[in-house]
């Protein structure tokens, strides 16, 4: 992810969540881990896709 994108994801995720922290290192090749705790983030702080993953999936340490 370049530049432009980076900022534009920062600029937007970041009024939605406010951990992990959405830097440029991360966001340009994030670990599975970081996408996986944006995701979360994101489901537990608006509700949105609320019920699409499992109690367990929803751990970070039982999805490999």
């Amino acid at each position: 992810m370049s530049g432009p994108f980076v900022k534009r994801t920062q600029d937007s995720l970041g009024k939605v969540i406010k951990k992990p922290p959405l830097t440029e290192k991360l966001l340009s090749k994030p670990p599975f881990r970081y996408l996986h705790d944006i995701f979360t983030e994101v489901i537990r702080t608006t509700g949105f896709l609320k019920g699409l993953y499992t109690e367990f999936e929803m751990k970070s340490d039982n999805v490999k």
